[in-house]
């Protein structure tokens, strides 16, 4: 299936910040967004996922930079690299937001304080992760 212009300006724009973060594969921006490749596949053949905020944060993006680029815009800048190659990267408040998931239907408030832990702890071994690579 041939692509169209806006997603592979999508693409080369991903490469690019890819490049630039060390991630030499698009398995490793999945891998550090948390997702699976094929989500990363499907978000840069222009289809709209809830991994787009992750994927954007992992590239340095700020919240909503995909759909700029798939709209002809330029991404914007989201969290800025750490100083110290040791010092792990926090997203901006805008992207923390973004990237705050809701709290399921029918979850008691100990089940939905033990699966916010669980993501806290996730993201935390992500960002230690990502930090340790550079």
């Amino acid at each position: 299936m041939p692509q169209s212009p806006d997603t592979e300006r999508l693409r080369q724009y991903v490469a690019r910040a890819r490049a630039e973060r060390g991630l030499r594969a698009n398995t490793d921006v999945a891998e550090a967004a948390g997702i699976g490749y094929r989500t990363l596949v499907n978000l840069l053949a222009g289809k709209s996922t809830r991994a787009e905020a992750a994927v954007e944060v992992v590239l340095g993006w700020g919240v909503g930079s995909v759909q700029q680029v798939l709209a002809g815009g330029e991404p914007r800048p989201g969290a800025a690299p750490s100083a110290t190659p040791d010092a792990p990267v926090r997203p901006s408040s805008q992207d923390a937001e973004a990237l705050r998931f809701q709290r399921p239907a029918g979850l008691s408030d100990d089940e939905w304080d033990e699966l916010r832990r669980q993501q806290a702890d996730y993201w935390e071994y992500l960002v230690s992760k990502a930090a340790k690579e550079r």
